[in-house]
C-alpha cells in the first residue's frame, strides 16, 4: 500500500453525497474523530468535480483540513488551514472544486472511469469516520471503502450507499463499467469487479481471496471488515490496496502470478496500513512484506532465496547518495527506497522473530492488531509491544536497526586445535563487522568430517570471538546459508544479474543504430555515459560496462550465443578483472523489440541472461551463486593474481590508518629490516605522527634508548649500556639503519620487552618460579586460553627438538611466549594511552604476531583498535588467516659482521676456545682450540658480548689484535682480514657456529 496523491480518473458525470457515519463500538475514541458529510458532481467532459463537504470538528480539538493541490477550495480559511478547538463540536462547511484530466498525476475523471485514490476533496488529516452516498449512470459501478453498499435505481442512474463505519484516513472513489462476481467466506463478502467478463479468473481471484483471508485470521487475527474486494483499475497499471479493497492494474490482474505475489501482500494491508494505520515512518510495508511476501516463498521453501533477492536489491539499488535510515521511509518512489523500506524493513521482523522465537514474535503481532486496530501506531509503539511480550530490552537493536545507514559487512577469520578428547577439533572463530555496527545473530554451521554443528554469534559489538569443539577434522565454516542476517553480501554471493545493472552506472559502448535508441536513454537516466569500446578495456575500468549490438573483440568470450529465435538477447556476466562490476551485453533485432522490451525491465532484476521473441519473453534464468558465507578450514591450493600485486607503497597506505601496524620479520633477514624501514618512512612523509616499538629492547634500557636518540650517548656507549649484544644477538646492523632514521627524524622507539632475566627464569622453571617482586615487573593478566596458539608454539617447540637446554619443558616454553607477548602488548599499550596522538609501528618476529595470536590479540583485548599485520616473508605459506598482507622483500646481502670463526664458551678469566673452523680468520690467524681470550684490541673480555662489541665495529679489511693464554705463555696474534677478496662472495658457514651471534630464546 502506498499514501498516493492521486490516480487515473475517468470521465463521468456523477453526483456524490458523503454523510455522517454513525459510531457503533468503541465510542469513546470515535468521538474523538472528525466526520465528514459532502455532496459531488462530475462533469466528465470536462474532467471537473464540484461539490460542498461539511465536516464536524470535535470538541477541543485541532483539526487540519488538507487537499490535493489540484483541488480549489471555498469557505472559512482557519488558522494556516487549522480548524478549532472550540468548546463544543463545530461544523465547518466548504465549497471545492478540481480537475483532473492528467492520468499522471496519479487521479483521473473521464469517460472511461474514475480513479481518485485520496485528498479529492477536502478532509481532516489523520483518522476520520466517513459516510459516501454516490449517484451515477446505471452503465457504471462505483467502489469505495466499505463494509455494507446498498444500491436503489432511478432511471438511468443508481444510487450506491456504502457503510463503512470505521475510522480511516481517506475515502477512495473507483468507477468504471465493471462485471460483478461475488462470493461468502469466513463470514465475509468476497467481490471481483473486472473490466472484461472472465468467470474463469473471477473465479481463481475468489478462491484466492478466501484463502488468505482465512490464513491472515489465523496468523494475525480476524480480518477487520465485512467486505473485501478486488478491483480491476480502468486507467493504470496499479497495485495499490486501500481499506477493503485492492485496486490492480486491468492488465497486470490478468498475470498468473499476480495471485500468488501481490494479490496476498495487498490483502494483508487490511490488517496492516488499512486496519492498524501507520504514524511517522512506514513501517507497513515491510511489515507486510515479511508476512506475506517472505512468507509465501518460507512456504514453498525458498525462503532463503527470497532473502537472499533482498540482500542483493539493496546492495544493487542502495548506493550511499540513496541511502537513508529505516526512521526516515515514507514510501516508495524508486528501487532504493523500495529496497530500504520493503526489503530491509522486512529483514528488520525477520531477524526479531529470530531473536524472540517463533511464538513470542507472532503473539506480539497479533498484540499490535489486537491493540492498534483503526488506530495509529508508529515504531514506538511496535519496540514496546515486542519488549512487553518477549520481556528482552530491545532499545539497542530498535535504536541501530531504525536509526543508522547502511548494512554490516562480515569479516571472519578462522583457525582450529586439536582438543583433549581423541578426534575433537576446537574451532576458534573472529567475527567483525566492518562499516556501522548493528545488533546482529549470526549462524554459523561448522562442517567436519563427522558431520556438522551450528553456532550463534551475538554481535552485540563490533568484534565477536567464538569457540567450539566438534566432532571429526573441521573442513568448512558456512556463514548464514539461509540469509537470516541482513547484511552486505560477499562478492561469492552476489551474483552478476539486471539489478546490478540497474542499480548503478557506468560505460555503453556501441549501439549506434536506431534500434538502440529508446535504450540508451533509458540507460542514460541509469547513469550511463556513451564512450568508444577502445577507451575503456575490461581490466582498467571497475565500473559496469554494457555492450550494444556488436560486440568489441576483446570481449566476445565472456556470453554465450543467443538462442535460436531470440529477437533480442541480454546477458549479464561479472568483470573478470573487477569482480564488483559488471558486463553486460544486449543485441536487438528491431526498433519494435526494444520499445516491448524496455517496460519489462525494470521488473527483471532477479535474472542474468533474458531473450524475446516476438516481444514475449522467451528465456529467463537467473544465475548461480554460492550460498553462504564459506570459509574452507583444509589445506588447499591457493593462487595469487600477479597483475594484482600491491607496491609496498600500496601496502603502506592500506595499513596507515590503524593505530598499530604490526611489521613481522624474520630477525637475520636485511630485506625484511629495509621493508620496514620504507613502511616507516612512507607513514612519516605522509604525515603520522609514528612511533617505533621494537621487540629488541627491553624495558629497563628506555632511558639509554632516549640519551641515545637525544645525542647524549655515541653508538658505542648505547650498545654497551642496552647490553645489547648480551640481550638480543643479531647483527646490529640489521636495524641499525631503522634507528638511524628514528633518530634523524626525532621518532619515540620504545623497548617492548619485560627483562630476560624473567623470561628466561619462566623459561627455565615456570611462572610459579618468580618472586613477588618480579611479579610486579609483568601485566597482571595473562591469557592462555588459545588453544590454536598453544598448539601453533608447541610445533615450533618440537621442530626445535628442545635443543634450548636452559628450556625446562613445553608448558614452561610456552608460558614464557605467552608472557613475552603479554609483556609487549602491555608496552604498546601503555605508551599508546599516555601518546593518543601516535600510532605504533611495532617490529618484532612474526612468530609473535601470525594469525593474530601473539601479540595483537592482546592489544586488542586492553582496547587499542585497530590493528595491522604485516607478514614479512620469502617463503612464506600463503595463509589468508595469517596476516592482513604478505610482503615479499627482494633478497639483500646482510651487512658485514665480522667473525673470527670460533666456538668458544665464557670462563672465569676469559673466553675458552673450543673449536676453530676451517677457512677462518682465527684459522688463518694462528688460533687454536684450548687458547683463552683475556683482551681484544688491548679491551679486557670476560663475556661474549664484549668480543662481539669490539668486532662489530670492524670492516671486511680489518684486522684485531686477540691476546690469548695458551698453557702458560701469553701471547697477542693479528686476526684479519675478515673477509679476502676471494670470500667475498662465499661467506664461510659452520651449523654450530652461532656462538658469537647467540639468537633470542
Amino acid at each position: 500500500m502506498e499514501n498516493h496523491p492521486t490516480w487515473i480518473k475517468a470521465l463521468l458525470m456523477v453526483a456524490l453525497v458523503l454523510s455522517l457515519a454513525l459510531p457503533t463500538k468503541t465510542q469513546a475514541q470515535k468521538e474523538d474523530l472528525p466526520r465528514v458529510t459532502a455532496m459531488a458532481k462530475f462533469d466528465l467532459k470536462a474532467h471537473r468535480v464540484t461539490g460542498k463537504v461539511t465536516i464536524l470538528v470535535p470538541a477541543s480539538k485541532k483539526v487540519r483540513i488538507v487537499a490535493d493541490s489540484l483541488v480549489r477550495i471555498k469557505g472559512p480559511k482557519g488558522k494556516e488551514g487549522h480548524f478549532g478547538p472550540y468548546a463544543k463540536p463545530k461544523r465547518v462547511t466548504f465549497k471545492f472544486s478540481a480537475t483532473f484530466q492528467n492520468p499522471a498525476t496519479g487521479s483521473y475523471i473521464g469517460p472511461e472511469g474514475i480513479v481518485l485514490p485520496s485528498s479529492w476533496f477536502p478532509q481532516p488529516e489523520g483518522l476520520a469516520l466517513y459516510r459516501l452516498t454516490a449517484t451515477l449512470p446505471s452503465r457504471l459501478t462505483v467502489v469505495s471503502s466499505m463494509d455494507r453498499v446498498f444500491q436503489k435505481k432511478e432511471g438511468a442512474k443508481t444510487t450506491y450507499t456504502f457503510y463503512f463505519p470505521h475510522p480511516c484516513k481517506t475515502i477512495p472513489l473507483i468507477a468504471a463499467p465493471y462485471h460483478l462476481s461475488m462470493a461468502q467466506a469466513q463470514g465475509i463478502t468476497l467481490a471481483v469487479y473486472l473490466l472484461e467478463k472472465d468467470e474463469d479468473l473471477a473465479q481463481r481471484y475468489l478462491l484466492a481471496m478466501a484463502q488468505y483471508v482465512k490464513e491472515y485470521n489465523d496468523l494475525v487475527g480476524p480480518y477487520p471488515y465485512r467486505r473485501l474486494a478486488v478491483v480491476a483499475n480502468p486507467i493504470m497499471e496499479t497495485g495499490y490496496a486501500f481499506p477493503t479493497f485492492t485496486l490492480l492494474g486491468r492488465h497486470v490482474i490478468r498475470l498468473p502470478f499476480i495471485l500468488h505475489t501481490s494479490l496476498p501482500h495487498e490483502i494483508l494491508h487490511n490488517w496492516f496500513g488499512n486496519g492498524v494505520y501507520v504514524k511517522g515512518s512506514n513501517w507497513c510495508e515491510g511489515l507486510v512484506s515479511y508476512l506475506a511476501d517472505q512468507r509465501m516463498a518460507e512456504k514453498k521453501g525458498e525462503g532463503w532465496r527470497y532473502r537472499h533477492r533482498t540482500l542483493v536489491n539493496y546492495q544493487a539499488y542502495v548506493t550511499p547518495d540513496k541511502d537513508l535510515p529505516l526512521i526516515q521511509f515514507q514510501g516508495k518512489y524508486d528501487p532504493a527506497s523500495q529496497a530500504i523500506g520493503y526489503g530491509k524493513g522486512a529483514m528488520v521482523f525477520h531477524m526479531l522473530r529470530k531473536k524472540l522465537g517463533d511464538e513470542t514474535f507472532s503473539q506480539a503481532i497479533r498484540e499490535l492488531y489486537k491493540n492498534y486496530l483503526f488506530k495509529e501506531a508508529g515504531w514506538q509503539e511496535i519496540g514496546t509491544l515486542m519488549e512487553e511480550t518477549s520481556g528482552q530490552d530491545l532499545s539497542s537493536f530498535f535504536q541501530a536497526w531504525l536509526y543508522k545507514r547502511g548494512v554490516p559487512w562480515l569479516q571472519v577469520r578462522v583457525r582450529t586445535a586439536k582438543a583433549e578428547k581423541k578426534g575433537n577439533y576446537l574451532v576458534y572463530i573472529t567475527m567483525e563487522e566492518r562499516g556501522p555496527q548493528f545488533p546482529l545473530q549470526v549462524p554459523v554451521i561448522i562442517e567436519t568430517a563427522k558431520g556438522k554443528k551450528k553456532v550463534t554469534l551475538d554481535m552485540e559489538k563490533k568484534q565477536v570471538k567464538a569457540k567450539a569443539e566438534v566432532e571429526g577434522k573441521p573442513q568448512r565454516l558456512l556463514i548464514d546459508p539461509d540469509y537470516d542476517v541482513m547484511r552486505r553480501l560477499t562478492l561469492p554471493e552476489y551474483p552478476p544479474l539486471v539489478a546490478r545493472v540497474l542499480g548503478s552506472g557506468g560505460f555503453m559502448v556501441g549501439g549506434n543504430s536506431q534500434v538502440y535508441t529508446p535504450l540508451k536513454a533509458f540507460l542514460r537516466q541509469k547513469g550511463y555515459k556513451e564512450v568508444e569500446s577502445s577507451l575503456i578495456p575490461l581490466e582498467n575500468t571497475s565500473q559496469n560496462i554494457i555492450y550494444l549490438g556488436e560486440l568489441p573483440t576483446n570481449s566476445p568470450y565472456l556470453f554465450h550465443r543467443p538462442p535460436k529465435g531470440a529477437s533480442l538477447y541480454m546477458e549479464v556476466q561479472e568483470n573478470p578483472y573487477h569482480q564488483e562490476a559488471t558486463v553486460t551485453w544486449i543485441t536487438s533485432a528491431s526498433l519494435r523489440e526494444t520499445r516491448r522490451f524496455l517496460p519489462k525491465l525494470p521488473h527483471l532484476g532477479a535474472y542474468q541472461t533474458l531473450a524475446t521473441s516476438q516481444g514475449r519473453l522467451s528465456t529467463m534464468e537467473k544465475p548461480h551463486f554460492l550460498r553462504g558465507i564459506s570459509i574452507s578450514i583444509q589445506d588447499q591450493a591457493v593462487g595469487v593474481n600477479l597483475k594484482a600485486l600491491l607496491s609496498l607503497a600500496q601496502v603502506a597506505r592500506a595499513v596507515s590508518p590503524s593505530r598499530v601496524i604490526f611489521l613481522g620479520e624474520e630477525h637475520p633477514e636485511y630485506g625484511h629490516h629495509l621493508a620496514q624501514l620504507d613502511i616507516i618512512r612512507w607513514l612519516v612523509e605522509h604525515g603520522h605522527q609514528v612511533a617505533i616499538g621494537m621487540e629488541m629492547f627491553q624495558k629497563p634500557f628506555q632511558k639509554v634508548i632516549d640519551q641515545y636518540l637525544e645525542g647524549k650517548l655515541d653508538l658505542a656507549q648505547f650498545l654497551k649500556e642496552t647490553e645489547y649484544f648480551s640481550r638480543w644477538g643479531f647483527n646490529y646492523k640489521l636495524y641499525k639503519p631503522i634507528v638511524d632514521f628514528a633518530k634523524e627524524h626525532k621518532l619515540p622507539i620504545v623497548a617492548l620487552n619485560i627483562s630476560r632475566e624473567i623470561t628466561q627464569k619462566v623459561a627455565k622453571e615456570g611462572l610459579k618460579a618468580l618472586t613477588p617482586e618480579e611479579k610486579k615487573e609483568i601485566p597482571q593478566h595473562l591469557d592462555f586460553s588459545n588453544e590454536s596458539y598453544r598448539q601453533y608454539l608447541k610445533r615450533v617447540y618440537e621442530a626445535h627438538g628442545n635443543s634450548q637446554k636452559d628450556i625446562k619443558d613445553f608448558e614452561a616454553f610456552y608460558q614464557s611466549q605467552i608472557l613475552w607477548d603479554e609483556g609487549m602488548a602491555q608496552s604498546i599499550v601503555d605508551y599508546l594511552s599516555r601518546h593518543p596522538d601516535r600510532q605504533m609501528v611495532v617490529i618484532v618476529g612474526k612468530g609473535h604476531v601470525a594469525y593474530g595470536y601473539g601479540v595483537p590479540s592482546r592489544v586488542e583485548r586492553r582496547g587499542i583498535q585497530p590493528c595491522s599485520i604485516v607478514i614479512l616473508g620469502n617463503d612464506q605459506e600463503l595463509d589468508p588467516n595469517m596476516g592482513d598482507y604478505l610482503v615479499v622483500p627482494p633478497s639483500s646481502e646482510p651487512p658485514f659482521s665480522a667473525k673470527l670463526g670460533v666456538i668458544i664458551k665464557e670462563d672465569k678469566d676469559g673466553l675458552l676456545i673450543k673449536m676453530v673452523l676451517p677457512h677462518t680468520p682465527a684459522q688463518r690467524g694462528g688460533l687454536r682450540k684450548g687458547d683463552l681470550i683475556i683482551r681484544a684490541d688491548r679491551q679486557r673480555v670476560k663475556k661474549v658480548e664484549d668480543l662481539r662489541a669490539i668486532l662489530y665495529q670492524k670492516n671486511p679489511g680489518d684486522t684485531v689484535k686477540i691476546t690469548i693464554k695458551r698453557g702458560k705463555r701469553t701471547k697477542t696474534l693479528t686476526i684479519g682480514p675478515f673477509r679476502t677478496k676471494e670470500e667475498k662472495q662465499k661467506p664461510y658457514h659452520h651449523p654450530k657456529a652461532e656462538t658469537e651471534s647467540k639468537k633470542n630464546p
